[in-house]
């Protein structure tokens, strides 16, 4: 049981890819059943999967809502219907687009995505899990059926310029791919970039050939490391860590009420022997989640 931080790869689902998870270490249960994870991500990006499963499990809550960062390249003039190299591409207006984006320079570009930063209203991609008349987005996109979907209210907070460079395909044609990093509030797409974006600057869609999920809140991976157990000295980046006694021990795992409330932020209290306990809410004093055993064990 724990918490770890693991590296999806392209080309599976977050679920398949939890599923070869839990059979590399013999996990107990079938599909989802004691396991779960923050941030899906889709099989053509990559990146990180933050992972609880037994007792671990019950710390996935209080950690969702992380804020991300992505590494992505765009790729100017050639639309596609899922705004990735997966989906229809569309190559009619790319030698036009191309002739005008061989005109930025990387300050233009850098002063672009500085502009960008802060709060806005983002129209999800038609091909997204969110829920619509009974189905998610993408099951009606991939049925020809466009829906309408409210827009959410999303914050880019971080913005850098990696890269600017002219391609040609295996047909000779050229194209140029924007290479930048961002750091965004939960629930933005960053496909949805590659859409507004392309269309700002060129007047025509573009999209992504790469999507990197690199940071979640304050974690992130070493270059080359696929996984990362996460110790208490990780969680007291996101949580206030509260010793007590075995007397108060015995109060919360016997379900009498806790007296004390946390401060600004959701809090864990840790038992005599070193292991959590349970967690609070921030401002509160109820026991969110109480813990049977150490949810930690596994760093």
């Amino acid at each position: 049981m724990g918490l770890v931080l693991l590296w999806k790869p392209q080309g599976v689902s977050s679920q398949q890819h939890l599923g070869q998870f839990k059979a590399e270490h013999n996990l107990p249960g079938k599909g989802r059943k004691g396991i779960g994870h923050n941030g899906t991500l889709d099989p053509f990006a990559e990146g990180l999967l933050l992972v609880g499963y037994g007792e671990g499990l019950k710390l996935i809550h209080p950690l969702e809502g992380l804020d991300k960062t992505y590494i992505a390249e765009l790729v100017f003039g050639v639309p596609s219907d899922s705004h990735d190299s997966t989906g229809a591409l569309e190559f009619e207006l790319l030698e036009e687009a191309s002739s005008k984006a061989a005109q930025f320079n990387e300050t233009q570009l850098q002063k672009f995505l500085e502009s960008k930063i802060g709060t806005f209203d983002q129209i999800p991609p038609q091909f997204s899990a969110k829920h619509v008349d009974g189905k998610r987005a993408y099951d009606w996109a991939r049925q020809g059926v466009v829906k309408e979907l409210k827009p959410k209210r999303v914050e880019l907070k971080l913005a850098r310029h990696l890269a600017f460079e002219s391609r040609k395909d295996a047909e000779q044609r050229e194209f140029w791919v924007w290479r930048f990093e961002v750091e965004v509030s939960a629930g933005c797409y960053i496909r949805a970039f590659a859409r507004d974006w392309g269309v700002e600057l060129l007047g025509v869609e573009g999209h992504l050939s790469l999507l990197h999920r690199v940071g979640m809140g304050p974690y992130s991976l070493e270059s080359g490391q696929f996984r990362k157990w996460l110790s208490l000295e990780d969680l007291e980046k996101l949580f206030d860590i509260k010793e007590i006694s075995s007397e108060d021990v015995d109060v919360v795992r016997n379900g009498r009420p806790w007296e004390q409330v946390s401060g600004e932020r959701a809090q864990i209290l840790l038992g005599p022997e070193g292991f959590a306990v349970a967690w609070l809410e921030a401002h509160s004093s109820k026991i969110k989640r109480v813990f049977v055993a150490d949810p930690l064990s596994a760093t």
